[in-house]
């Protein structure tokens, strides 16, 4: 089973536009279990796509430390994918952190635009 990671903290804007995503791997993958990184300010955003199994969310304005926290309890998940829409410094600390648990690294990072 697949098991994906969708990253994209904020803006409320750029996660609505993002949603799209979680959709598509459905279409592709219907055995897909998704999960969504998002700022906790903005998850409610998250609860417009039935797609998406579960969110996790990181408080606003969180130190390192926190993000460190997090990214290790999202590395004991298995995640088979990482989609990092939102390619911050942020997201690659998630990014490295969870490349130690994938066999075979299956990360896609989005560009900037």
């Amino acid at each position: 089973m697949r098991k994906v990671l969708i990253v994209r903290f904020s803006s409320i804007g750029d996660v609505i536009q993002c949603l799209w995503a979680a959709d598509r791997i459905r279409a592709e993958w219907q055995d897909a279990e998704i999960h969504w990184l998002v700022r906790e300010d903005i998850q409610a955003a998250l609860g417009l796509s039935p797609s998406i199994q579960r969110i996790w969310a990181l408080p606003r304005g969180s130190s390192l430390i926190q993000l460190l926290g997090l990214a290790w309890q999202l590395r004991a998940q298995g995640f088979t994918h990482i989609y990092d829409a939102h390619q911050s410094l942020r997201s690659g600390v998630v990014r490295r952190i969870l490349r130690l648990t994938l066999k075979q690294p299956r990360i896609l990072v989005r560009g900037k635009q």
